[in-house]
């Protein structure tokens, strides 16, 4: 199994990007540089690409990738996802304690546990632990559910397209005009127009007493006869 790019970008939001080698505690031993990449081959003074650190960023979640597959336990994608982003920041050794001896169940529970570094609780591992097991115990949608929500993306999409390629601008030609809540004389009025103006139509229905039809003010005030309006251009 893989990360998928929910864990990756799980793991660049709590990591950040540093081009330049750094040491978040004066006493660690080596350099750290681009996503959180730790060890001898960073030197002080030293700085990469975007792109350098994202293959660092590669590498190294490939190591953790291993160390979650050797744990031998069936986890699912968000199971998966969560736990790489644990090893990445907490090492091999704790994801070994973490999942000893307990369940897939109860290895999410204890995720939180870990949010401390030189025996204190910070703020930044509790946020991070909090959102690894929020995703570990997030339900892994199906194919068919993802399948679904990108057809019905799919659709709103194109209702925005239809919306947008529909608007017109209009013209009030007279003075007094009514505006109404809904598409038609039986809907009551909302306002009147005091003087001429030109508005944006957001939808356009065929309408009762209406030769032209009625027509939707993008200002939300209502709907207009478009019988005594002119379409501008």
């Amino acid at each position: 199994m893989k990360t998928s790019t929910k864990g990756l970008n799980l793991i660049k939001k709590y990591e950040g990007l540093r081009l330049t080698a750094y040491k978040p505690v004066k006493t660690e031993k080596y350099w750290t540089i681009g996503y959180g990449h730790y060890g001898a081959d960073v030197s002080e003074g030293m700085t990469i690409t975007k792109q350098k650190a994202e293959e660092y960023l590669k590498k190294d979640v490939q190591s953790s990738e291993n160390a979650v597959t050797k744990i031998g336990k069936e986890f699912n994608q968000n199971q998966f996802d969560a736990l790489v982003s644990f090893t990445y920041n907490c090492g091999s050794k704790n994801l070994k304690t973490l999942c000893n001896g307990r369940t897939v169940e109860e290895i999410g529970d204890a995720i939180t546990l870990y949010n401390k570094a030189g025996g204190k609780v910070l703020s930044g591992l509790v946020k991070r632990r909090a959102e690894e097991q929020k995703l570990y115990k997030k339900a892994v949608s199906t194919k068919k559910t993802e399948e679904a929500e990108s057809i019905q993306n799919g659709k709103e999409e194109s209702k925005v397209e239809e919306k947008k390629d529909d608007s017109f601008k209009v013209k009030v030609s007279i003075n007094n005009l009514n505006i109404r809540k809904g598409p038609g004389k039986n809907y009551d009025k909302t306002g009147k127009f005091t003087g001429a103006g030109v508005f944006t139509i957001i939808e356009k229905k065929d309408g009762d007493g209406s030769k032209s039809g009625w027509g939707k003010l993008k200002s939300g005030l209502g709907w207009i006869s478009l019988d005594f309006c002119e379409v501008v251009k």
